[in-house]
């Protein structure tokens, strides 16, 4: 593997927040701890203007995707009745996606369950493909997309992270002097039919449908301690395990990703059948290993 170049403190990919320094006449109120405070009204009254800023990953590289890319097939057994299967192929490893050849990307979310994904560039922007039966992707249709594409309605917010459920999607901005019954939101999640949030002070909220479904497909992929990238899973797959063409198309047992040799993984996400990637791109030399992965382009 390259030489791994040290992490910030946020190299999780989780927002970081910057706070304003205390001035004379300022509310103690205004200046609790992240979690570390009692709060009598746990959120469900005014609690007045925060002066936060919340800051994305300081790591950036380019996208890698492997897996399904016939978005209304995966998951399936058929095609849903009125809709006409253009779908693209199994990717079984990982490939650099047409139109984000070169773009910096700081964020990749999906979900267990879903069968859509957001990628966020180093600039805040917000950019969502895959299923869209049910309005998921926010392009403010029900169209499928194979190809990422920007959401309209967040341009010119700098968007910090994402959550993505079976159907639906949640985005975390950056804005700060936000007034609303409640601290500011720093960290999402989501289930197959259910989301979570946690604020600034360490309340955690949950809403949507704690039933059935939540935990999708039973395939893992992880950066290990050596900066290797491991997967397993049982079938069937649709190469999101990331192994190539030639190899076996699941293991239930972990197995190093040798198609990603080379290059240095930033981070990762899992979705249903399909597994994004951030490989990096600092130097010359990470490049020209990421410019050996092949295109996709549907």
């Amino acid at each position: 593997m390259p030489p791994v170049k040290k992490r910030t403190a946020d190299g999780d990919g989780k927002p970081v927040i910057k706070r304003k320094k205390k001035k004379d006449g300022d509310s103690d109120d205004d200046f609790e701890d992240d979690a570390g405070g009692d709060v009598a009204n746990n959120g469900s009254e005014s609690v007045g203007q925060y002066d936060v800023t919340l800051e994305g990953s300081m790591l950036t590289g380019e996208l890698l995707f492997c897996g399904g890319s016939n978005w209304d097939l995966v998951g399936r057994k058929q095609v849903p009745k009125g809709v006409k299967n253009g779908g693209g192929p199994n990717l079984w490893s990982p490939h650099r996606i047409c139109n984000m050849l070169g773009v910096k990307v700081r964020t990749v979310r999906s979900g267990c369950s879903a069968c859509h994904s957001v990628a966020i560039t180093a600039d805040g922007k917000a950019m969502t493909w895959g299923r869209n039966d049910l309005g998921q992707l926010g392009l403010g249709d029900t169209k499928r997309r194979d190809l990422p594409t920007e959401v309209p309605l967040l341009e010119g917010l700098n968007i910090i992270d994402a959550a993505v459920g079976r159907n639906h999607t949640l985005f975390l901005t950056g804005i700060k002097h936000i007034c609303y019954k409640g601290p500011p939101i720093r960290t999402l999640a989501a289930g197959a039919e259910f989301s979570m949030i946690g604020d600034i002070r360490g309340n955690l909220y949950s809403f949507g449908l704690p039933e059935y479904g939540q935990l999708g497909s039973n395939r893992s992929i992880v950066v290990a301690a050596d900066e290797s990238l491991v997967s397993w899973g049982v079938s069937p797959t649709y190469g999101e395990l990331g192994y190539g063409d030639s190899k076996p198309k699941s293991s239930s047992t972990p197995q190093e990703v040798k198609t990603t040799e080379g290059s240095y993984i930033q981070s990762v996400s899992c979705g249903f059948g399909h597994t994004l990637l951030i490989a990096r791109t600092d130097s010359d030399e990470d490049k020209e290993r990421v410019g050996k992965f092949p295109v996709f382009t549907p």
